[in-house]
């Protein structure tokens, strides 16, 4: 019986180790498993901080890019400022001209009007004159206030 009994044992027992070797294998390949999973995940977190890095240095060149147009913006703004300044300041110029010479147009025929002894169309000339002449100041006093305005708004 004795002996009966420990064969029982021993086979029990190799039942046993067959099933907890079977057991053990199982844990093993799931382990493996998971271990393939955990480094598929490692490698998909890797590519998205590379991704996400490549992202960040784009992100500060358009930034920087941003910054520059910015300032050729700002430089552009004020380059039309000090042209249309400029530009008005030589409108004002030629109008000015434009009076003078039509100021001495209009002495040169009152002095030969003069020369020929019409006295009465010199007299009515002179007083064109004047009127210009006054005009003229006007336009100019209006030229300087635009231009004072225009200067001040800008």
């Amino acid at each position: 019986k004795e002996g009966q009994e420990f064969v029982d044992n021993y086979k029990d027992n190799i039942k046993k180790g067959h099933k907890l070797k079977a057991t053990a294998k199982a844990a093993l390949a799931s382990a493996e498993g998971a271990r393939l999973k955990a480094n598929s995940v490692l490698q998909s977190a890797h590519e998205l901080m590379v991704s996400t890095n490549a992202l960040k240095s784009k992100g500060k060149e358009q930034k920087a890019q941003l910054a520059q147009l910015t300032k050729a913006l700002e430089r552009a703004e004020a380059l039309e400022t000090v042209y249309k300044t400029t530009a008005s300041t030589m409108l004002m110029a030629a109008d000015e001209a434009k009076l003078k010479a039509a100021d001495s147009s209009l002495q040169a025929k009152t002095a030969e009007l003069k020369s020929k002894s019409e006295l009465d169309k010199a007299q009515k000339l002179e007083q064109q004159q004047h009127q210009m002449s006054h005009t003229a100041q006007s336009l100019r006093e209006q030229s300087r206030s635009a231009m004072d305005e225009s200067i001040a708004q800008k």
